[in-house]
């Protein structure tokens, strides 16, 4: 007797499938070529949205095989009881038809939980029966929408029309923004979703405050009608998901590696986000010194990109880290002030190269195209498409920028002249994780700190009593005379382990 497969099928593991008449069956044919040669055009490319390249590591560096599924929830981090908290799923989110935003913060996986999703629903378009189309939202500021779509599936001008209006479509929206800037896209998403009710919209956008609902979207969600879902921190599950990934094919001791980074993390106070985490593999798997802050976690990555990949290392001995750093640093500053910050700061390639040469020719006697070209070819800078090219990610632009503000002082006091810090919460985040003897910069976040406290202060001075009681030990009550000795002595389970490391992961601000 075989066993009922209730994965595929009903109860009792029976499934029925239609059996498609001419004409149906010759529309299912044209869209699955349709999806076939998306598949063909875009798969491979989207393996340039992981931060390592394949050259730098031993771990197999794909979405299929480093790709972790964060937890997807209704609310922002640690928001509602446990009753009112619904899940989601890659699989839930296909399967429906309804729109969705995705919310997350910075780094924490939005555009690979995308890439994801778009490769899921095209490998299983026999499933869901949906044509996937993956795109930024940047990609229509100066292009009509339809057109991007059109592009994207190969559809002529004169089919477009009927294609959207007779088929299913998943719409997958990488980085959509509500401010004001981008009223004119929202307005041409809003018109195509009346138009063409048959598409579904799944898109990811930023989540500014961690646990801060955002409320951009409802003045335009009378059209979008999406549900709001939120991309949370790694738990320690997925952690130990991603080092196994990691280290497949290689045999590791997992408790070992999961101790080791779970110290790092709770020690230094690191993002639990999936690009943290792979970091600190990486550093680990180069042996290096442990990093003391997530600022320092990023130099050691970088400088492991620009010195010690197994890329030939040009010039090495005339034009070291400090002077790639230095050159990179205004690099930043130069997509900061020529750059469109709605297109990531890109650049055109034919410019960027002449500031190179304009940079390099007092400095450093090299080919200024070599020196562009080694950067790209080591991941921290990218080509794309219209001889375009930005910072392959978003932390490395914000990293050098900081940079920026040691090499040019008239900068970094704009940064922190009256409100204009606000706009490089990011650089200043990084610059004080690397320059933590800055007394400039740190009387400056003083003073900002006590204005914004002011009156917070003012009460504790007036009733110190009363937190001076609250923050008094009670030994008897500590968690230490708690433990009950008998229990201390019994083997954890794999689920209690989990669970400590992810008490011990609640207690990282």
């Amino acid at each position: 007797k075989f066993v009922a497969n209730t994965d595929i099928g009903t109860e009792d593991g029976k499934k029925s499938f239609t059996i498609l008449k001419d004409e149906k069956l010759e529309l299912f044919e044209a869209n699955q070529r349709i999806v076939d040669g998306i598949e063909s055009r875009f798969f491979e490319k989207l393996n340039d949205d992981i931060i390592m390249a394949a050259g730098n590591t031993s771990a197999n560096c794909s979405i299929d095989n480093l790709f972790v599924e964060p937890t997807i929830l209704n609310s922002p981090q640690d928001n509602l009881k446990e009753e009112d908290t619904v899940k989601y799923s890659i699989d839930s989110i296909l399967a429906s038809n309804e729109n969705y935003i995705i919310y997350g913060l910075k780094e924490s996986g939005k555009t690979l939980l995308l890439d994801k999703m778009f490769i899921e629903s095209t490998r299983r378009f026999n499933q869901f029966n949906k044509i996937p189309v993956l795109v930024k939202f940047s990609d229509f500021k100066k292009k009509n929408i339809l057109r991007v779509i059109r592009e994207f599936t190969s559809i002529s001008s004169g089919e477009i029309d009927s294609f959207l209006r007779n088929n299913s479509i998943i719409l997958f929206i990488d980085d959509i923004s509500f401010n004001n800037r981008a009223k004119e896209q929202l307005e041409s998403l809003k018109e195509l979703l009346n138009t063409y009710p048959k598409i579904q919209l799944v898109a990811c956008s930023d989540l500014v405050l961690e646990n801060v609902i955002p409320t951009d979207y409802l003045e335009h969600n009378d059209v979008l009608k999406a549900n709001l879902v939120f991309i949370q921190n790694f738990s320690s599950k997925e952690i130990k998901k991603l080092i196994q990934n990691w280290y497949v094919g290689k045999e590791v001791d997992l408790q070992e590696n999961m101790q080791k980074l779970i110290k790092s993390f709770i020690d230094f106070g690191l993002p639990k986000t999936p690009l943290s985490v792979t970091l600190f593999l990486w550093i680990f798997e180069k042996q290096e010194k442990k990093p003391i802050n997530n600022s320092v976690l990023v130099e050691l990555f970088i400088e492991n990109l620009l010195e010690k990949t197994n890329i030939e290392n040009i010039y090495s001995e005339t034009f070291d880290f400090t002077n790639k750093k230095r050159l990179l640093s205004f690099v930043a500053k130069y997509m900061y002030d020529s750059g469109d910050a709605d297109y990531s700061y890109v650049v055109d390639y034919v410019d960027l190269l002449g500031f190179f040469k304009n940079y390099l020719k007092t400095r450093f006697h090299g080919q200024p195209q070599k020196v562009l070209d080694d950067f790209i070819k080591r991941g921290i800078l990218t080509y794309q498409d219209d001889n375009l090219v930005r910072f392959k990610s978003a932390f490395f632009f914000h990293y050098f920028l900081a940079l920026h503000f040691d090499y040019n002082p008239k900068f970094k006091k704009y940064v922190f002249t009256g409100d204009n810090y606000l706009s490089f919460i990011e650089e200043i985040t990084y610059y004080t994780g690397l320059k933590r003897d800055d007394v400039e910069v740190l009387t400056f976040t003083q003073e900002k700190l006590n204005e914004a406290y002011s009156d917070f202060n003012d009460d504790i001075k007036a009733n110190y009593d009363k937190v001076d009681r609250v923050l008094e030990s009670k030994k008897d009550k500590t968690i230490t005379f708690q433990i009950d000795e008998t229990k201390a002595k019994n083997k954890l389970t794999e689920k209690q382990v989990d669970e400590m490391y992810d008490d011990s992961l609640s207690t990282i601000p």
